[in-house]
Protein backbone atom coordinates (compact mmCIF):
# COMPACT_ATOMS: atom_id res chain seq x y z
CA UNK A 1 0.00 0.00 0.00
CA UNK A 2 3.23 2.69 0.97
CA UNK A 3 4.27 2.13 -2.62
CA UNK A 4 1.27 2.73 -4.43
CA UNK A 5 0.40 5.84 -2.36
CA UNK A 6 4.07 7.17 -3.47
CA UNK A 7 3.71 6.07 -6.91
CA UNK A 8 0.45 7.63 -7.11
CA UNK A 9 1.82 11.15 -5.40
CA UNK A 10 4.39 10.90 -7.80
CA UNK A 11 1.94 11.94 -10.70
CA UNK A 12 1.71 15.51 -8.87
CA UNK A 13 5.25 16.20 -7.95
CA UNK A 14 7.12 14.92 -10.79
CA UNK A 15 4.73 16.86 -13.30
CA UNK A 16 3.21 19.61 -11.42
CA UNK A 17 3.07 20.46 -7.42
CA UNK A 18 7.11 21.05 -8.21
CA UNK A 19 6.62 24.14 -9.18
CA UNK A 20 5.35 25.15 -5.34
CA UNK A 21 8.02 23.28 -4.07
CA UNK A 22 10.31 25.84 -5.50
CA UNK A 23 8.08 28.91 -5.91
CA UNK A 24 6.60 29.19 -2.32
CA UNK A 25 9.77 29.06 -0.81
CA UNK A 26 11.25 32.25 -2.75
CA UNK A 27 10.87 33.69 -6.22
CA UNK A 28 13.48 35.29 -8.84
CA UNK A 29 16.25 32.70 -9.17
CA UNK A 30 17.77 30.45 -12.12
CA UNK A 31 19.50 27.23 -11.10
CA UNK A 32 21.73 24.61 -13.43
CA UNK A 33 22.46 21.45 -11.66
CA UNK A 34 24.39 18.53 -13.12
CA UNK A 35 23.55 14.52 -11.24
CA UNK A 36 25.49 11.58 -11.87
CA UNK A 37 24.04 8.41 -10.67
CA UNK A 38 26.05 5.44 -9.86
CA UNK A 39 26.15 1.96 -11.83
CA UNK A 40 22.73 -0.05 -10.58
CA UNK A 41 22.22 -3.65 -11.68
CA UNK A 42 18.58 -4.17 -13.44
CA UNK A 43 16.15 -6.26 -11.81
CA UNK A 44 13.15 -8.20 -13.69
CA UNK A 45 10.78 -9.94 -11.51
CA UNK A 46 12.71 -9.37 -8.36
CA UNK A 47 16.02 -10.91 -9.98
CA UNK A 48 19.15 -9.09 -11.40
CA UNK A 49 20.01 -9.20 -15.36
CA UNK A 50 22.68 -8.48 -17.01
CA UNK A 51 21.32 -5.19 -17.56
CA UNK A 52 22.54 -2.11 -15.82
CA UNK A 53 22.40 2.14 -15.84
CA UNK A 54 24.09 5.06 -14.93
CA UNK A 55 21.85 7.72 -16.07
CA UNK A 56 23.42 11.34 -15.82
CA UNK A 57 20.64 14.22 -15.56
CA UNK A 58 21.02 17.59 -16.53
CA UNK A 59 18.56 20.60 -15.19
CA UNK A 60 17.88 24.08 -15.91
CA UNK A 61 15.47 26.03 -14.20
CA UNK A 62 14.52 29.99 -13.94
CA UNK A 63 11.91 31.40 -12.05
CA UNK A 64 11.64 34.89 -12.58
CA UNK A 65 9.24 37.62 -11.53
CA UNK A 66 7.81 39.32 -14.31
CA UNK A 67 6.48 42.14 -12.31
CA UNK A 68 5.99 42.79 -8.86
CA UNK A 69 4.51 44.90 -5.63
CA UNK A 70 6.22 45.38 -2.19
CA UNK A 71 3.69 46.42 0.78
CA UNK A 72 4.40 48.86 3.51
CA UNK A 73 6.50 46.30 4.92
CA UNK A 74 8.88 45.79 2.41
CA UNK A 75 6.85 42.30 1.73
CA UNK A 76 5.78 41.03 -0.98
CA UNK A 77 2.43 42.26 -2.29
CA UNK A 78 1.70 40.97 -5.85
CA UNK A 79 3.97 39.40 -8.65
CA UNK A 80 3.50 37.66 -12.02
CA UNK A 81 6.25 34.67 -12.02
CA UNK A 82 7.14 33.34 -15.41
CA UNK A 83 8.45 29.54 -14.89
CA UNK A 84 11.03 27.32 -16.79
CA UNK A 85 12.71 23.93 -16.30
CA UNK A 86 14.15 22.04 -18.55
CA UNK A 87 15.55 18.40 -17.33
CA UNK A 88 17.80 16.20 -19.39
CA UNK A 89 18.02 12.29 -18.62
CA UNK A 90 20.57 10.42 -20.31
CA UNK A 91 19.81 7.06 -19.23
CA UNK A 92 22.82 5.53 -20.12
CA UNK A 93 21.60 1.55 -20.44
CA UNK A 94 22.56 -1.61 -20.91
CA UNK A 95 21.13 -4.73 -22.41
CA UNK A 96 17.87 -2.97 -21.24
CA UNK A 97 15.24 -3.63 -24.00
CA UNK A 98 13.81 0.12 -25.69
CA UNK A 99 10.60 -0.38 -24.21
CA UNK A 100 11.57 -1.21 -20.81
CA UNK A 101 13.69 1.87 -21.02
CA UNK A 102 14.63 4.37 -23.82
CA UNK A 103 18.19 6.11 -24.09
CA UNK A 104 17.28 9.46 -22.84
CA UNK A 105 14.34 11.34 -21.63
CA UNK A 106 13.44 15.40 -22.11
CA UNK A 107 11.31 17.10 -19.91
CA UNK A 108 10.51 20.87 -21.02
CA UNK A 109 7.70 22.88 -18.70
CA UNK A 110 6.96 26.32 -19.03
CA UNK A 111 4.11 28.58 -17.38
CA UNK A 112 2.75 31.39 -15.50
CA UNK A 113 2.00 31.71 -12.11
CA UNK A 114 0.29 34.95 -10.13
CA UNK A 115 1.18 35.60 -6.22
CA UNK A 116 -1.33 37.53 -3.99
CA UNK A 117 -1.23 38.24 -0.88
CA UNK A 118 -4.84 38.50 0.13
CA UNK A 119 -4.04 39.45 4.15
CA UNK A 120 -0.43 40.57 6.13
CA UNK A 121 0.13 36.39 6.95
CA UNK A 122 -1.98 34.71 4.20
CA UNK A 123 -0.88 34.42 -0.09
CA UNK A 124 -2.53 32.82 -2.77
CA UNK A 125 -1.26 31.46 -6.11
CA UNK A 126 -2.56 30.34 -9.00
CA UNK A 127 -1.30 29.61 -12.70
CA UNK A 128 -0.70 28.10 -15.92
CA UNK A 129 1.92 25.18 -16.83
CA UNK A 130 2.73 23.44 -20.07
CA UNK A 131 4.42 20.31 -20.35
CA UNK A 132 6.37 18.56 -23.18
CA UNK A 133 7.96 15.33 -21.60
CA UNK A 134 9.18 12.83 -24.09
CA UNK A 135 11.85 10.27 -25.04
CA UNK A 136 14.09 12.61 -27.22
CA UNK A 137 15.52 16.02 -27.10
CA UNK A 138 13.97 17.12 -30.65
CA UNK A 139 11.98 19.85 -30.70
CA UNK A 140 10.31 19.70 -33.95
CA UNK A 141 9.42 16.28 -33.75
CA UNK A 142 7.24 16.42 -30.56
CA UNK A 143 3.94 15.36 -31.13
CA UNK A 144 0.26 15.85 -29.46
CA UNK A 145 0.86 12.86 -27.21
CA UNK A 146 4.02 14.67 -25.56
CA UNK A 147 1.79 17.69 -24.93
CA UNK A 148 -0.43 18.56 -21.38
CA UNK A 149 -1.39 21.46 -19.77
CA UNK A 150 -2.27 21.84 -15.65
CA UNK A 151 -3.61 24.41 -13.88
CA UNK A 152 -2.44 24.77 -10.53
CA UNK A 153 -3.29 26.85 -7.17
CA UNK A 154 -2.86 26.87 -3.73
CA UNK A 155 -3.23 29.10 -0.43
CA UNK A 156 -0.77 29.47 2.20
CA UNK A 157 -0.51 30.69 5.43
CA UNK A 158 2.03 32.09 7.22
CA UNK A 159 1.95 31.08 11.50
CA UNK A 160 5.00 32.09 12.05
CA UNK A 161 8.58 33.43 9.96
CA UNK A 162 9.66 29.61 10.68
CA UNK A 163 6.40 27.76 9.69
CA UNK A 164 3.83 27.93 6.54
CA UNK A 165 0.86 26.13 6.15
CA UNK A 166 -1.93 25.48 2.99
CA UNK A 167 -3.01 22.95 0.61
CA UNK A 168 -3.43 23.23 -2.67
CA UNK A 169 -4.08 21.30 -5.85
CA UNK A 170 -3.59 20.45 -9.58
CA UNK A 171 -5.93 19.93 -12.43
CA UNK A 172 -4.22 17.96 -14.64
CA UNK A 173 -4.46 16.44 -18.44
CA UNK A 174 -1.59 13.89 -18.45
CA UNK A 175 -4.37 11.22 -18.91
CA UNK A 176 -6.00 12.49 -21.33
CA UNK A 177 -8.70 13.71 -18.98
CA UNK A 178 -9.13 16.78 -15.99
CA UNK A 179 -7.50 15.14 -13.37
CA UNK A 180 -7.55 16.65 -10.20
CA UNK A 181 -5.14 16.22 -7.35
CA UNK A 182 -4.84 18.04 -3.71
CA UNK A 183 -1.59 17.93 -1.98
CA UNK A 184 -0.82 19.95 1.28
CA UNK A 185 2.00 22.30 1.63
CA UNK A 186 4.11 22.09 4.81
CA UNK A 187 7.08 24.53 5.18
CA UNK A 188 8.95 24.92 9.20
CA UNK A 189 12.57 26.22 9.31
CA UNK A 190 14.00 26.33 13.11
CA UNK A 191 16.94 28.05 14.05
CA UNK A 192 19.34 30.47 12.97
CA UNK A 193 23.04 28.64 12.75
CA UNK A 194 20.94 25.54 12.96
CA UNK A 195 18.28 24.56 10.89
CA UNK A 196 15.60 21.57 10.78
CA UNK A 197 13.45 22.53 6.91
CA UNK A 198 10.59 20.00 6.36
CA UNK A 199 8.31 20.44 3.18
CA UNK A 200 5.70 18.51 1.80
CA UNK A 201 4.44 19.00 -1.77
CA UNK A 202 3.34 15.81 -2.47
CA UNK A 203 6.16 14.47 -2.12
CA UNK A 204 8.80 14.55 1.13
CA UNK A 205 11.97 16.77 1.50
CA UNK A 206 14.03 17.13 4.98
CA UNK A 207 16.64 18.77 5.36
CA UNK A 208 19.62 19.20 8.37
CA UNK A 209 21.66 21.74 8.42
CA UNK A 210 24.07 24.16 9.99
CA UNK A 211 26.05 26.89 8.64
CA UNK A 212 29.85 26.94 10.21
CA UNK A 213 29.98 30.74 8.49
CA UNK A 214 28.18 33.29 6.75
CA UNK A 215 29.08 31.80 3.69
CA UNK A 216 28.97 27.47 4.43
CA UNK A 217 26.09 25.55 5.03
CA UNK A 218 26.20 21.77 5.19
CA UNK A 219 23.55 19.53 6.02
CA UNK A 220 21.76 15.73 5.56
CA UNK A 221 19.01 15.97 2.89
CA UNK A 222 16.47 13.29 1.47
CA UNK A 223 14.81 14.19 -1.68
CA UNK A 224 12.59 12.53 -4.22
CA UNK A 225 13.69 13.12 -7.67
CA UNK A 226 11.87 11.81 -11.61
CA UNK A 227 11.21 11.96 -15.25
CA UNK A 228 8.83 11.31 -17.18
CA UNK A 229 8.51 10.54 -20.44
CA UNK A 230 4.98 10.37 -23.09
CA UNK A 231 5.26 7.64 -25.96
CA UNK A 232 3.39 5.51 -27.65
CA UNK A 233 4.44 1.49 -27.50
CA UNK A 234 2.94 -1.01 -29.85
CA UNK A 235 -0.04 1.91 -30.82
CA UNK A 236 -0.95 2.25 -27.16
CA UNK A 237 -0.13 5.18 -24.93
CA UNK A 238 2.55 4.70 -22.70
CA UNK A 239 4.67 6.85 -19.92
CA UNK A 240 7.73 6.21 -18.65
CA UNK A 241 8.57 7.08 -14.97
CA UNK A 242 12.18 7.07 -13.62
CA UNK A 243 11.96 7.99 -9.98
CA UNK A 244 14.65 7.93 -7.40
CA UNK A 245 14.87 8.50 -3.32
CA UNK A 246 18.32 10.40 -2.45
CA UNK A 247 19.95 10.53 1.17
CA UNK A 248 23.02 12.81 0.73
CA UNK A 249 24.87 14.92 2.82
CA UNK A 250 24.55 18.62 0.85
CA UNK A 251 27.48 21.17 0.74
CA UNK A 252 26.67 25.10 -0.05
CA UNK A 253 29.14 27.64 -0.56
CA UNK A 254 27.30 31.30 -0.90
CA UNK A 255 29.08 34.47 -2.96
CA UNK A 256 27.81 37.73 -3.61
CA UNK A 257 24.56 36.23 -5.60
CA UNK A 258 25.72 32.93 -5.95
CA UNK A 259 25.07 29.37 -4.28
CA UNK A 260 27.52 27.17 -5.21
CA UNK A 261 26.03 23.41 -4.02
CA UNK A 262 27.33 19.95 -4.24
CA UNK A 263 24.97 16.54 -2.73
CA UNK A 264 27.32 13.43 -2.52
CA UNK A 265 25.24 10.05 -0.95
CA UNK A 266 23.33 7.67 -1.92
CA UNK A 267 19.86 7.18 -4.64
CA UNK A 268 17.44 4.29 -3.72
CA UNK A 269 14.02 2.92 -4.81
CA UNK A 270 14.76 3.70 -8.14
CA UNK A 271 12.33 2.75 -10.13
CA UNK A 272 12.21 2.86 -14.28
CA UNK A 273 9.27 1.43 -15.86
CA UNK A 274 6.75 2.16 -19.02
CA UNK A 275 2.86 1.99 -17.73
CA UNK A 276 -0.18 2.42 -19.33
CA UNK A 277 -0.90 5.91 -19.77
CA UNK A 278 -3.79 5.15 -16.82
CA UNK A 279 -4.67 6.76 -13.68
CA UNK A 280 -5.03 2.32 -12.61
CA UNK A 281 -1.40 1.43 -13.62
CA UNK A 282 -0.27 3.16 -10.47
CA UNK A 283 -1.34 0.78 -8.87
CA UNK A 284 0.23 -2.34 -9.93
CA UNK A 285 3.59 -3.42 -10.93
CA UNK A 286 5.50 -0.95 -8.33
CA UNK A 287 8.67 -2.85 -7.16
CA UNK A 288 11.75 -1.52 -7.45
CA UNK A 289 13.79 -2.80 -10.39
CA UNK A 290 17.35 -1.40 -9.76
CA UNK A 291 19.88 -1.93 -6.47
CA UNK A 292 20.72 1.55 -4.83
CA UNK A 293 24.04 3.27 -5.87
CA UNK A 294 26.24 6.08 -5.80
CA UNK A 295 24.60 9.94 -6.52
CA UNK A 296 26.39 13.14 -6.71
CA UNK A 297 25.61 16.53 -8.09
CA UNK A 298 26.65 20.06 -8.81
CA UNK A 299 24.24 23.09 -9.47
CA UNK A 300 24.68 26.50 -9.02
CA UNK A 301 21.71 28.97 -8.33
CA UNK A 302 21.42 32.44 -9.04
CA UNK A 303 19.31 35.00 -6.42
CA UNK A 304 18.11 37.50 -8.17
CA UNK A 305 17.27 39.51 -4.96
Amino acid sequence: MRNRLYNISLVGSLSFCFWFGVILPSYGQIDVRFEQLGKATYKEDGKRTDGSASPTVTNVEAFVPLSHTLNEDKKLQSAWIGLFRSKFLALHTRDIEFETSPSEVFNLDMGIVRMKRIKSNQMVFYGLVLSMYSSHANLFEFRARNIFYSLVGAHIWEINPQLQLGVGGVVTMLFGYPLPIPFPYVKWKWGDRYMFDVQFISSPKVRISMMPSKKIVLGLEYNIRGATALETVEGSKKMLNHTYKLATVVGTYKYKKFDIYSHVGVNFGRKMKFRDRKLKSYFTNNDTNFDPSFYMSVGVKYNLY
